[in-house]
């Protein structure tokens, strides 16, 4: 494996780019304990509570578990903390210049850094990125990896380049993602994952020995930022790939369409799936709850009742789906 070229300094001077939550809060957290100086925070402009992944109205906003838990844990140590809408500007890159920068530390930060701000530091630019790189490159990894159905999932530091996610790494972990698992507490524990991997780096980064191996290209994927058609399941799954998806990405607060002969079922929650059971039917709906027969197993889930006035069909055949911005009143088959 290579060894960086580069000749830092002992005390490495880090600053830490990331989106306010508990992923890069506890990232942040592993770069003090280590008893490296943070000279700066820099986080996203605008609101902190959400990230708007894009201009259309329609994009689901990326969800954040406890917005204020880095810019917090930064003020408390009395971290300068940046909000930048720009992180191309020339004013930016002045004010980073200006802090004799030694390695910048990224932990889910929205922007992609341009070549003038990955060759200032003196040590390069280091990212926590939660896949297994090279799969799964891109903005929302997690939110892809359950969607499809994976039984796996972990983090991967590596070095920045001017391509999305495609600089050597420099370690990995991995850990199983349970059934059922939700999309905060899989965070969580990529989360603290992550940060043992945060301080082997910067040690290493700190003795000129920082080893790292370039991603096998051929094996890449790259994911963007969730559309609402994203959210749709497929009765070709599984019901435990269905399950996996539906409760590990609820916080998105979307509806998961399923075809129903020639309309659309909108789903709520997943309640529970039956690996092996078998309907008689593919589907069918009764007070509010569907159960949907999938190429392997069977799903129970909530009927949605989001912002498009939606009323539950009691019913238990195919004459009587839910179309998804319709309202149907309450009735009982005879």
């Amino acid at each position: 494996m290579p060894v960086s070229p580069v000749t830092p300094p002992t005390n490495l001077r880090v600053v830490f780019m990331g989106t306010p939550g508990d992923y890069a809060r506890t990232a942040l957290k592993a770069v003090l304990d280590a008893g490296y100086s943070v000279c700066s925070v820099v986080v996203p402009g605008g609101r902190q509570d959400v990230v708007h992944p894009g201009r259309n109205p329609r994009t689901p906003r990326i969800p954040i578990a406890r917005p204020e838990s880095l810019t917090g844990l930064a003020s408390d140590i009395g971290i300068p903390v940046r909000a930048v809408n720009d992180i191309a500007s020339h004013e930016i890159r002045a004010e980073l210049a200006a802090l004799t920068v030694d390695v910048i530390l990224v932990a889910c930060f929205p922007y992609i850094l341009p070549s003038t701000l990955l060759g200032l530091p003196r040590c390069g630019c280091l990212n926590l990125h939660p896949s297994l790189l090279p799969a799964y490159r891109g903005p929302t990894p997690l939110f892809w990896q359950f969607r499809a159905g994976e039984s796996r999932a972990g983090v991967t530091m590596h070095l920045m380049s001017e391509q999305i996610d495609a600089g050597d790494i420099v370690a990995q972990r991995s850990l199983p993602l349970p059934p059922g698992i939700s999309g905060p507490e899989a965070n969580f524990q990529l989360a603290r994952l992550g940060a043992g991997l945060i301080a082997p780096a910067l040690h290493a980064l700190a003795r000129r020995a920082l080893a790292h191996t370039a991603q096998d290209d051929a094996k890449s994927s790259y994911f963007p930022r969730p559309e609402p058609e994203h959210f749709r399941v497929s009765a070709n799954w599984s019901a435990e790939r269905a399950y996996r998806f539906m409760r590990g990405t609820a916080e998105w607060g979307q509806p998961y369409a399923i075809r129903c002969g020639d309309r659309d079922l909108p789903l709520g929650s997943a309640l529970s799936y039956s690996p092996q059971a078998k309907m008689r039917r593919r589907w069918m709906v009764r007070d509010g709850e569907a159960r949907i027969q999938f190429s392997r197993g069977v799903l129970r889930a909530s009927v949605w009742q989001g912002s498009s006035h939606l009323t539950l069909a009691h019913c238990g055949d195919e004459t009587s789906v839910p179309r998804l911005g319709t309202t149907f009143t309450n009735r009982r088959d005879g």
